[in-house]
């Protein structure tokens, strides 16, 4: 089977390279690379990425003591102010007409008309360092989303770089047989002329051909057509100029390589090697973590506390610094079960996460199961076409010899034309089908798609 592959497929390449190569031709592996190096969702999963990261940063530092500053500097419409008696004996230096009675009144300030308050706080939690032990857990498997969900981007653009590149390959061929056979039939129209110019053949015979021709040219404007469409859309999947001169060169194996064995091991694996299921993993980790933050909700929040705190224009009574140090307490003692209620739905979210994440990989096991058949079957279709081509380009040559002989009238020889060309487009869609094939098994097992096309080479 693979020999008849072989055959087919290298007389399809020879004609389908028949125009010299250009320097810049871009082979299959260079497609996903100009995809994967400047690609606009890869971008977006990037920044995703380093925001998460940047979240988990902020939520660490929770754990340090956070100190805060308070000011204020205040000017009153009076100050405040008092008198109070002191014995003048406190005070030699007071004359005696000014202390009759041995007393004396002293003024005594309470507050300047102009004052200012500075206060730096440290606080430190106590009991909420076992949320935000929690909180980091969740963040950390947030992080983890990310990098699941950026490599699935990786994937995705992989994969859609390579089903283009394929497709447009599938509709250059589809154009270079359309040109072959509308050649064949102008050389066709030319020997039937030949022919009816001797009296072998008849108008009718020449007609026949003229109007083959004339279908074949409108096939071809068609094929020419697709390749246009095939090619704007490859350059719309790497994010090219839409003017960009694009030309890709078939480098896939002459012989396709049999698809990957998958038994069940292998699919189970290919499951868990896929970054969605990874990301699903994590989301119920980060479900988990939250869960557990909503039942640490209902403790009692303990802080130590020390403050330190600069006062001027207090008055005499104000220390112009303090300070202190201490534990405070707040809990919310009843709330009508609210939070209670927080912590079981968080619970619940956590449960759904869990089945959720179970039922997508079953649910990506069986897209695996599904690929590797395609894939199978894409690979049978190819020797299948392989072996109607070699006959049919082998009952064309018979039919052709015998009509340059004239011993073959036109229909006849424009029913092996439509044979021939019917079994050349379909090889070259079941070799490009099956090429398709191995680039969504690929995306199915979670790998790029180069050593799946390629054979590993």
């Amino acid at each position: 089977m693979n020999r008849i592959v072989a055959i087919s497929t290298l007389a399809l390449a020879l004609a389908a390279r028949a125009r010299p190569a250009a320097a810049d031709r871009l082979t299959f592996d260079a497609v996903v690379d100009i995809a994967l190096s400047d690609s606009p969702d890869l971008a977006i999963a990037n920044v995703a990425v380093s925001a998460a990261n940047t979240h988990l940063e902020s939520t660490r530092a929770l754990y340090w003591p956070r100190v805060s500053v308070d000011g204020n500097a205040l000017m009153w419409g009076s100050d405040i102010a008092f008198d109070i008696p002191v014995p003048c004996a406190d005070d030699p230096a007071t004359p005696a007409n000014e202390c009759p009675m041995g007393v004396a009144l002293q003024s005594v300030t309470v507050r300047d008309r102009v004052t200012a308050n500075a206060k730096v706080t440290a606080t430190q939690g106590i009991t909420p360092l076992w949320v935000i032990a929690e909180m980091v857990d969740a963040d950390e498997a947030a992080v983890a989303v990310a990098e699941a969900e950026r490599a699935t981007a990786r994937l995705e653009v992989a994969y859609r770089a390579a089903e283009g590149y394929v497709r447009l390959l599938q509709a250059q061929a589809a154009r270079s047989i359309a040109e072959t056979g509308v050649a064949q039939l102008e050389a066709h129209l030319e020997r039937a002329r030949a022919l009816h110019d001797g009296g072998v053949l008849e108008r009718v015979d020449v007609m026949r051909i003229e109007a083959a021709l004339a279908e074949a040219r409108q096939r071809a404007i068609a094929a020419a057509r697709g390749v246009g469409i095939a090619r704007d859309a490859l350059i719309f999947t790497l994010g090219l100029a839409r003017d960009a001169d694009v030309d890709i060169a078939d480098d896939l194996p002459a012989t396709p390589p049999p698809p990957p064995a998958l038994d069940g091991g292998a699919v189970d694996d290919a499951a868990e090697h896929r970054p969605e299921v990874a990301a699903t993993r994590q989301r119920v980790a980060q479900a988990r973590a939250a869960a557990r933050i909503e039942q640490l909700q209902r403790l009692p929040r303990v802080y130590a506390v020390a403050t330190y705190q600069r006062t001027e224009g207090g008055g005499t009574f104000q220390a112009a610094d303090d300070w202190f140090v201490g534990v405070t307490l707040q809990w919310d003692a009843w709330d009508w079960g609210h939070q209670r209620k927080r912590a079981a739905a968080a619970a619940l979210d956590a449960e759904r996460a869990k089945l959720a994440a179970a039922r997508h990989r079953d649910r990506v096991r069986l897209e695996i199961a599904r690929a590797a058949a395609d894939a199978r079957s894409a690979y049978g279709a190819v020797a299948v076409a392989a072996a109607g081509l070699t006959a049919a380009e082998e009952a064309f040559r018979i039919r052709r010899e015998r009509f340059d002989a004239g011993a073959l009238t036109a229909t006849d020889l424009l029913d092996a034309e439509t044979e021939v060309t019917r079994a050349r487009l379909g090889y070259a869609s079941a070799r490009y089908d099956y090429y398709l094939a191995l680039v969504a098994l690929a995306r199915a097992t979670g790998r790029l798609p180069g050593p799946f096309v390629t054979g590993g080479k």
